[in-house]
């Protein structure tokens, strides 16, 4: 787990790695401890409701044909950034939020996770655009 400053919440690193006989489906690379998701497919939107929030991708995942995760990706200012709310269905039905900060690049996706943190609308770039001038 990291904070990048005192004005940071808690996050998770995650590294994905394109599977390479299924396009378009990420693979979470080595073991690390409790990930919210193992593996997922991204894809372009087709529910309007994303469209409109400005979705450029769509991360799904599921769990025994279940699904377990979902989310919109929207493009964030910085190239190559995307953020979302991880939608997480637990096995009781019940579902958690987290807000998530994608990269993408090439056949790899890192993923920074703020378990069970929410930001309203706007209020996320002004949070990612912070984040990601001090990761740098």
């Amino acid at each position: 787990m990291g904070a990048s400053s005192k004005n940071t919440p808690d996050f998770c690193l995650f590294q994905f790695a394109e599977n390479a006989t299924r396009p378009g489906v990420y693979d979470l690379v080595g073991t690390p401890e409790n990930p919210p998701i193992r593996y997922f497919r991204l894809s372009t939107p087709r529910a309007q409701f994303l469209v409109l929030q400005g979705a450029k991708y769509v991360l799904e995942t599921w769990e025994g044909g279940v699904k377990t995760a979902f989310t919109g990706l929207v493009p964030a200012v910085a190239l190559g950034y995307y953020y979302g709310d991880l939608v997480e269905v637990k096995r009781d039905q019940k579902r958690r939020k987290s807000f998530v900060v994608f990269y993408l690049r090439e056949n790899t996706v890192t993923v920074y996770y703020f378990r069970s943190y929410t930001l309203f609308p706007a209020k996320r770039l002004p949070f990612i655009n912070r984040f990601i001038s001090q990761l740098s």
